[in-house]
């Protein structure tokens, strides 16, 4: 009789890990579940396991994170689809598993199928991945579950991530020509002081500059990347670093706007699918994208699991904006505060799109200026030292 390994969680939630003797996972899972405990992963004993995405504790490098947005946003869709269809969960998994380009979601929905017909539940399987599925999405397919409306947690997963799908493109699309820019002007520095050269001897000195200088340049800049990535995986320096990014002028504010207009969609979102408003308050602090800003929400969260109104919590935390505070008490008031979550995200959103789309404007000017005084300090030291060659 083959040996599965198990994790498990106790009656008073402690995971625990052991090896049953059983035919299959689905009767290893029933062994598991006579034993007492709830069985969040049965695999054949021998099989690898992916630790670096099972546990939250230990370190990763933060740019591994395995699916985009684009790819999360394909993959809660199709799921949705299929189930809607009258698709067996088990099924739509199997059909996802075949696909390809979505990162690593198609072999964890490979593996999910067989998750879930050995018997254990769909979000225990995205809880073992928590660097690719965020709480949120955890605990609205937790409350699928549970209500038996999995498929409508799954499409409201999808819209949600669609939703900030387009902003992210948005905002790419508005800074692409800044961006453009910022390369040429790196270009310039490298290639004008050159030219003599490159009229005289040709590509031989293009393909040495790009060889030399452009790739110690690309270089550079992926190592600095790399070292502000896991400089920002230590949580002081991103508290430091989020606390300047909305401290700027323009910018800043734009930052703060996106940052609420997000953790409205997904408080609207957490608290219709019937999490405890508690819980859907701290699930949607994550999706902030800034350490600063979410804790100044989680300061609200104690008094709002003992039962006091979501308004007054955010007015003693802080850091909430009275339109913020008037629309979330008017909602409480009428019964309506998913309808009116939904009002506060659009507001903010289009309120972030407009001043990213100046911002935009603003940088691109500031960019085409620079560039064109960085040309001219160029092209001025070209002839000076030219005229001083011609008065030797």
């Amino acid at each position: 009789m083959p040996a599965f390994t198990y994790r498990a969680k106790d009656t008073s939630g402690i995971t625990v890990t052991g090896t049953v003797n059983a035919d299959d996972s689905r009767a290893a899972a029933g062994k598991i579940r006579d034993m007492g405990y709830f069985p969040l992963d049965v695999k054949p004993q021998g099989k690898g396991q992916e630790s670096e995405e099972r546990t939250s504790s230990g370190f990763s490098l933060p740019w591994r994170r395995g699916a985009s947005v684009r790819s999360l946003a394909v993959f809660f869709r199709q799921l949705a689809t299929m189930l809607q269809a009258g698709m067996a969960l088990s099924e739509a998994l199997d059909s996802l598993g075949r696909q390809r380009g979505m990162g690593r979601l198609p072999e964890i929905a490979a593996y999910g199928a067989e998750h879930v017909r050995s018997g254990q539940r769909f979000s225990d399987l995205l809880e073992l991945h928590p660097r690719i599925f965020s709480r949120m999405q955890i605990g609205l397919v937790r409350a699928g579950e549970t209500g038996g409306m999995l498929e409508g947690m799954i499409d409201r997963i999808a819209g949600y991530l669609e939703r900030e799908l387009a902003l992210r493109r948005k905002f790419a699309g508005m800074t692409f020509y800044p961006k453009l820019i910022a390369v040429f002007i790196v270009l310039a520095i490298i290639f004008v002081p050159h030219v003599g050269e490159i009229v005289d001897r040709g590509w031989p000195v293009v393909f040495f500059l790009l060889s030399s200088t452009v790739l110690l340049v690309v270089v550079f800049l992926v190592m600095l990347w790399a070292g502000i990535k896991l400089l920002l995986a230590v949580p002081p320096v991103r508290l430091v670093w989020d606390q300047v990014k909305i401290s700027f002028p323009v910018l800043g504010s734009a930052m703060r706007k996106l940052a609420m207009s997000r953790f409205a969609m997904t408080l609207s979102v957490t608290y219709a699918a019937g999490i405890p408003l508690g819980q859907a308050v701290e699930l949607s602090s994550d999706a902030m994208g800034n350490e600063v800003l979410r804790q100044s929400v989680l300061r609200s969260v104690p008094e709002v699991r003992a039962g006091g109104q979501l308004s007054e919590a955010f007015k003693r935390a802080g850091g909430m904006p009275d339109l913020v505070l008037g629309m979330v008490a008017t909602g409480e008031r009428t019964g309506s505060l998913d309808t009116v979550l939904d009002k506060v995200s659009e507001y903010y959103n289009s309120e972030a799109e407009a001043t990213i789309e100046k911002s935009g404007y603003l940088l691109f000017v500031a960019l085409i200026i620079a560039a064109g005084i960085a040309v001219a300090i160029i092209v001025a030291g070209f002839y000076q030292g030219y005229f001083r060659g011609l008065l030797r």
